[in-house]
This record gives C-alpha cells, structure tokens and sequence, in this order.
C-alpha cells in the first residue's frame, strides 16, 4: 500500500468495528423485516413486488443473493450494509482528496467512519447505505470525468449513478447535483466541447439504463399512499442539522447546542474555503457539494408535505443520507485548508465535531437488546407443525417482522378491521374446513383490534384439541379440527429440522438429543424460553441449572411429549432479584448427570431510580390484580384545550416480583359519542410503563415506577367535563386486571381519576 494511503487503514478498521459492534442486538424492525422477507422470494417475483413498491430492486436482488450464501440470520443479512458504508469511508475519502489534499481525505473519511448517522444506516437492513455508495462514488467519478476526460471515469460515473437510481428513487437527486457541478466547471473550462459531449452521453447512457426500470415499472406502480404528517419549516431544518451532526432524530432540544455548534463549524470553514478556490475544477466540486447539501433535502422537505393527488412520505431521517457524504466531505476540505494555516484552530474545531458524535454514538447505539418476540414462539410452531396444518396471524400490522422468521404460508387478520363475531366467522371458517388444525399467532395489536377475543373464541368452540404458549409479547395456540390430528398432539412434524445454534447433546444424555438457547443476551424481567428437544419422553423430573453472579435451580415437571419425543419449552424468568453477569446454563435429567449447554449475558435495563412518595400529589392505595399498586398520580393540569395534551405521572408498586407483562390504558372520557373511534374516548394512550422501557416484569418490590404519559386531546373534542381512567390489561390476552380497594373491596376494572375540563381549540 502507498505511503499516503497507510492513515486510511485504522480509519477504515474503526469504521468497521463501529458498524459490526451491537449488529446482532436489535429486533428487526418493519421495514427491516420487508428486505428480509422479500429478498427470500425467487427472483422474478421480488422484481414484480418491487414495481408495486416505492424502492426500486437493486438492493432487495443483492439481499437476495446474499442470503443465498449467508442463510436467514438478522447479523449476516445486516452485515451487507456493513461492507456497504465500509467502502464508502474509503470512497469518501477519494472524492475529499481529489477535491483537496491527503489530509481532507483523512478528515472526511474520519468523519463518515464515526458519524452515528452513518454507522446506524450501516446496520440496518435497507438499501439507505448502499444508495450512499453509489452516490459517493457517482460524485467522485464525475469530478475526475471533468479533470480528465478519460472514458474510465465515464464509465464509472454512468454505472454509479445507475446503481444509485436502481437502489433509491431518491438518488436521482446525484444526477442533478452532478449537473449542477458539470455546469460550473464546463463554464470556466470555456465550454469545452469534447468535455460537453462526453457529458451529454453519460446522462443519455444513465437514462436509458433506468428507463428500462421505468417503463416495467410505472403501468405497475400505485402512488396513491399519502404518509405525510404536517411540520413546520423550523422543525425540518434542527431535524436536519441533528441527524448530521449527532445522529439523533428524537429530543432534538437535547441536542441543540452540539447541532449548533457543528453547523457554525460547517459555515465558518466553507466560506473561506470557497473563497480560496479560484481553480475552475475545485470550484465547481464545492459547487456540487454545496448542491449536494441544500437540494437533496429541499427534495426531501417537498417530498414531506401532504399533497392529495400524489404520494407523500413521512418525513424520516433516512431520506437524508444517501447524499450526506457531502457534509462530511466540506467538513474534511475545510478543517483540512483551516490547518494549513491555523492548525491548533482546526484541531479545536475537530475535536469539536468528534465531541457530537461521540454523544450522538452514545445515545443512537448504547442499551440495545434484542428480544425474544418471535424466535422461540417460530421454533415452537416448527417443531409440532403437521403438513395439513394453517396458520393465521392476528393481527396482520406487523406482518414482515414475523414473515422474516416464519417462512411457510399463513393467513393474517388485517389490522385495519374492527373484529367482530361475523367477521371472524368470514375470515376463519374457509381456513378452518380446509385445515386439519389452525395456528394462531397472536400479537399485541389483536387485543385493540379485537377486544373481544372473537377469533380466539371461534376457535375454541371448536376445536377438538387446544395447546398454548405464552411468549411475552406474543402468544401461539394449536386448535386440532380432527380426531386424527388430536392424536398427534405434542409430536414432532415430519419437516422439522433443529434450530442452527442448538446444541447437541452427548450418547449419555439420552433421550435429551439437543438443547437451543434462543439469545446470547437478555435483561433483567425477560423470559428465556429454553427449548429441549427430545428423543423419547424423559422419566420423572428435569432441572435447569443456572449458575453464574447468583444461582438458581429451576424444577421441571415432564413434558407432555408423544412416544416419539418432541420439543420441550422451559420458561426462565430473570426476575429483578438476579444480579447482571454471564450466566452458565445446564440441564440434570433426574438423578442424572448435568449436561452444559451455553451461555448468556444478563443485562440491567435502564430504569429511572424509585421514585420517592413525597413527590405525589395525589396520594392512592388500589390493588390491580394480585400484587399490583397504584399508590398516587400527578395531573399537571385539570383543564385543558381540545388539540393540546393532558400530562399525566402514574405511581405503581409491586408487592412481589412479576412474570406477566401489562400494559397500561388512560382513556379520556367525554359525554358526546366520537364517531371517529366508535366510542366515548377522546384522548388515549396505551403503552407499557414508561413507554416499553420499563415493562412489569422489571418492577422490583416495594420499588416505585413513575410512569409518565402525555394524552393528545382529540382537535373536535366537544367542550366540557372529561373522566380520566386508567387500568391494566394483559400485554397479549388484553384481560383487564380487577382492581381492588384497600380493604378487599372489588371495584371494577378502571380506576377514575377525576375530572378533567376540555375547552374550546386554541385559535390558530
């Protein structure tokens, strides 16, 4: 390697670590869980799906054939992103040096290597970081076309910017800030006319290589989705300037001061620097750059607002990044031209930039923990699935996420019904007298879009034989139609094949055959769904063995399993009493031998210190359930006008640790009926404690949980008096939990807080 290339080595190996470290340890997310599911589909299919959707297919067909090699695993299927924004530290790099020195090479690509906006796109499963690739590389290419006129970077500039333009419809903003820049430079080159025809074939060869997308995808295309919320000018532009300079996108106000700071840094070195450039070459790159900064996000900010006749997007910080190389890539031009002259200056404001992002790094990557939503509850549904089975998934909002794990067919309850016996009957008798049993998947959301539990309920009335399993936030049940698939209840399926990280277990274990921890990582309140999976039914009782900064012996009774073995779920949950630390797991067949089978690492969940009781206003002593108290409540306010929010601070208690998750319901309650919800509520918010950070399953005894909510007050909220109630409800089931005076004294399921006074909506 050149002597003036050794620096971009540690660069490139930080850039790495950042975006490998943590890969693994977040749950899919929608979109995430789509590029999963579609990239497992053949690939003319994708290429069809694809049309009908609002990214065009390159990257979802590389996902394709890197899941081809690498197999179905959230961290290899990331790990594409991850060699994606790699090389672009690398080709930031180039287009920094080309445009300035070494040194601005050094600089930009330091900053890409630890911008918390970059590295939290290099580990999602999204085309976002490969769209920055290309546009990278389209920028660099084009500048070197306009220096050199070799056909080299011709042929690199039309193959980028065609990638970029397969990836990210949004990427068509690299051709035109690559235009902008051509302009400035064939001005002042005095309108060179080999220089314009070798320009003008580039764009003719790029048009024709999307055109052929284009004319497969418009007849297909629909562009009646309109996302947009409203937002004012002021609020786009502190969203822009946070995302790049700390990575954040939420509590913008926090970050204020480092956004601001950043951008004054921005501002204060690309002035000069723009003064100094008399070259025509130099001159026309900061002109593309510059370009590259206002107009991708104009495009953005126009792209945002609710137009009715067209698509509209939901302002989101992704949109962003394709072309945030140029920020990066002024920063490193100007700090680099700063430090030829006043190097301890451009050393301060360098430390300054680093200082952002290391608290942007801080708070965008700390505290992630992957859970258990559908692992376990996939590998259960596997193991006993007989091939005349169905499945239904209920509800259907989060669909990819569980389509990205469970790959065979299922059917799903749309989430934008409003369940009821009738339309259970509709959706699941077709499913039912075609099945010899049904699968249901059910998730958080079936409990708001089916309260009554109709589908549950048609399915039990039923069915001849039932079994259930509780996964936290999600739930799984069997109900058998036939005679002939009752007897093979708690059997393994002819198609199931053990889990890739399960552990097999050694001739003397027998009949334990292999064991499958789900996680490496868990937190404290979580649930490890410990899955055996046996030969033939074990004799008497089992112990799971954990062992580690506290020890605990779990006790098994045996598992109902057919002649032929099957799959056995252990449920350990890490109450709030277990320290933090690695902790062994093993298995003791009774009065056997103890038999390893892995590891995991306990982690504490950041939690708010108890609160103390002095600081409730009003002070309560009411039971939910068996142990659960709600002992006071703050109001910040008793009136309050339709349009605005209702403040509200809930104190809870537990009288002993918990293995249920609940989630917390606060309905503001009007007199008028509200067409648009189909009930009396003008103002609710359902949400576990703390808004999921601290579920139940948390709660320490005796420790007090200050749980806090903002209630959004319908606009058409009728004026006058409002009950507050709040309650419990199961996580999954949606069973509201009694709530019991402190006397024993049963009083309902809500808990009336009072009365709040709604007003007349400010005026605008």
């Amino acid at each position: 390697m050149k002597r003036d290339k050794a620096p971009l080595v540690p660069i490139l190996l930080l850039a790495f670590g950042l975006r490998v470290w943590g890969l693994g340890d977040r749950n899919l997310w929608w979109d995430e869980g789509f590029s999963a599911w579609i990239a497992q589909q053949p690939a003319l299919h994708l290429i069809a799906r694809t049309a009908q959707d609002v990214h065009p297919p390159l990257y979802y067909l590389l996902l394709h054939i890197w899941q081809t090699a690498t197999g179905p695993n959230d961290f290899a299927l990331r790990y594409l992103s991850v060699i994606a924004g790699v090389l672009s530290v690398a080709f930031i790099y180039q287009l920094a040096r080309a445009l300035g020195n070494r040194r601005a090479g050094w600089l930009a690509a330091f900053f890409l290597a630890i911008s918390p906006f970059a590295v939290t796109w290099s580990q999602e499963m999204r085309m976002y970081t490969w769209a920055a690739l290309w546009t990278t590389a389209g920028l660099w290419a084009a500048w070197q076309l306009w220096c050199t006129g070799r056909w080299r970077y011709w042929t690199v500039y039309v193959l980028a910017c065609t990638a970029a333009l397969w990836t990210l419809y949004l990427a068509a903003s690299v051709v035109l800030i690559a235009n902008i820049g051509f302009l400035a430079a064939w001005w002042r080159r005095r309108q060179d006319r080999r220089l314009l025809v070798q320009w003008i074939t580039a764009q003719a060869a790029v048009a024709a290589l999307f055109m052929s997308w284009l004319l497969f995808m418009l007849p297909r295309a629909y562009f009646g989705w309109n996302a947009a919320e409203t937002f004012s000018p002021l609020f786009f532009l502190q969203l822009y300037a946070t995302t790049l300079a700390t990575g954040v996108s939420e509590n913008l106000d926090r970050y204020l001061l480092p956004s601001l700071v950043v951008m004054a840094i921005l501002i204060a070195v690309t002035v000069p620097l723009w003064r100094k450039s008399r070259e025509g070459n130099r001159r026309a790159g900061l002109v593309m750059l510059l370009a590259g900064l206002i107009l991708p996000a104009a495009l953005v900010y126009l792209g945002a607002l609710p137009f009715e006749l067209f698509y509209s997007v939901r302002l989101a910080p992704r949109y962003f990044f394709p072309l945030a190389v140029c920020f990066y890539t002024l920063l490193g031009l100007g700090l680099a031209a700063q430090a030829e002259q006043r190097r301890s200056l451009a050393a301060a404001l360098t430390s300054l930039v680093v200082v952002s992002a290391i608290l942007g790094l801080a708070s965008v990557q700390g505290g992630n923990i992957r859970r258990d939503l559908y692992d376990s509850l996939v590998v259960a549904l596997q193991a006993q699935q007989q091939p005349g089975d169905a499945v239904v998934l209920h509800n259907d909002k989060d669909w990819p996420i569980f389509a990205a794990q469970y790959r065979g067919s299922w059917t799903g309850v749309p989430n934008a019904w409003q369940v009821d016996a009738a339309s259970a009957a509709d959706l699941l008798e077709p499913i039912w007298d075609a099945a010899d049993g049904v699968w249901l998947v059910t998730t958080p959301e079936a409990a708001q879009t089916d309260p009554q539990a109709q589908i549950r309920h048609w399915l039990e009335q039923r069915a001849l034989a039932t079994r259930a399993w509780d996964y936290g936030d999600n739930a799984l049940a069997f109900y058998a139609r036939t005679t002939q698939r009752s007897d093979l209840l708690d059997q393994t399926g002819p198609n199931f094949v053990l889990p890739a990280q399960a552990v097999s277990m050694p001739p003397s274990a027998d009949p334990l055959e292999a064991a499958w921890l789900p996680l490496h990582r868990y937190a404290i309140g979580d649930t490890v769904h410990l899955s055996l999976f046996w030969r033939a039914p074990p004799e008497g009782d089992l112990q799971v063995l954990l062992r580690g900064p506290a020890e605990r012996d779990f006790f098994v009774e045996p598992a109902r399993l057919s002649d032929s073995g099957g799959q056995q779920q252990v449920d350990l949950h890490m109450t709030p009493d277990l320290p933090p630390g690695r902790y062994q797991i093993a298995v003791q067949p009774a009065g056997g031998e103890v038999f390893e089978i892995g590891s995991f690492a306990l982690i504490a969940p950041r939690t708010e210190a108890s609160a103390p009781v002095e600081d409730i206003t009003h002070s309560l002593d009411l039971r939910l359930g068996p142990s659960i108290r709600l002992v006071g409540y703050d109001l910040a306010q008793n009136t309050v006008a339709a349009g605005d929010s209702l403040a509200l601070t809930l104190y809870w208690q537990t009288d002993e640790p918990l293995t249920a998750r609940y989630k917390v319901f606060t309905h503001l309650l009007g007199e008028v009926f509200n067409a648009d919800t189909g009930n009396f509520i003008w103002g609710q918010v359902d949400s576990e404690p703390a808004n999921g950070e601290t579920p139940t399953t948390t709660w320490t005894p005796d420790e007090i949980i200050a749980d806090h909510y903002t209630i959004p007050v319908a606009a058409g909220a009728p004026a006058g008096p409002y009950t507050l109630e709040v309650g419990l409800y199961g996580l999954v089931n949606g069973q509201r939990l009694p709530v019991f005076e402190a006397n024993g004294q049963p009083v309902g399921d809500t808990i009336n807080l009072g009365t709040v006074t709604v007003q007349p909506a400010n005026p605008d």
